[in-house]
């Protein structure tokens, strides 16, 4: 016989909660399930009951999993671009705010890491078309600051001249993929593996 053990979070809604508060702890609780699971590996059950409610209850804030989903990722995307857009206006030279953008982003992965996997596991598969638009939206948001960083370095001759969206992408890709593989009790914080693979992309690793 199947054991009706309690597998409600230590991070479960509390009782009496505002509706938005409850929300947004729902977000929260969803983006440690999807970020540990998977965004296939997790299913409402499993989110209603980390959450300490009902799958009825759950259904009342969120009509299906991917409308969670997008949740889950708008939330965490609209806080990264928040913390780039502040670490940047620390300095005024383009090189100089390049780094930042991508430390800063190195740091949000770090602190967040299941929100992080949670954001970028299945993105492409979402129907767009349904609920894939607000993701778009603040990815977009993202890409195109860094984007635009690269251009201005670009203007003041401190790059040299490359397309803008290539090199973006390459720094967003190795970005993305440290919180797969880095470990939190290695030698290196993320914001330092970050800071080792912008050094290599600025100097290069050719000996001249």
């Amino acid at each position: 016989m199947r054991s009706k053990t309690n597998r409600k979070s230590t991070t479960a809604p509390a009782r009496g909660a505002s509706g938005a508060a409850r929300r947004d702890q729902i977000v929260k609780i969803a983006a440690n399930l999807f970020g540990e699971k998977g965004y296939d590996g997790t299913s409402l059950r499993d989110i209603a009951e980390a959450s300490g409610i009902t799958k009825a209850a759950l259904y009342y804030h969120f009509p299906d999993k991917e409308r969670l989903y997008e949740d889950v990722v708008v939330t965490r995307i609209s806080a990264l671009n928040d913390a780039v857009r502040d670490a940047v206006t620390r300095s005024e030279d383009p090189v100089e705010r390049v780094k930042l953008f991508l430390i800063a982003s190195a740091q949000r992965a770090e602190r967040d890491r299941s929100g992080w996997l949670a954001s970028s596991s299945i993105f492409w598969s979402l129907d767009r078309s349904k609920h894939g638009a607000a993701i778009v939206k603040v990815r977009d948001e993202f890409e195109h600051l860094l984007r635009d960083l690269i251009t201005e370095a670009i203007k003041q001759k401190r790059f040299r001249l490359v397309d803008p969206a290539i090199l973006g992408r390459l720094l967003l890709s190795g970005l993305n993929h440290i919180p797969r593989w880095h470990k939190p009790s290695g030698r290196l914080s993320a914001s330092q593996v970050m800071e080792q693979y912008l050094a290599i992309v600025f100097n290069g690793i050719i000996v001249r």
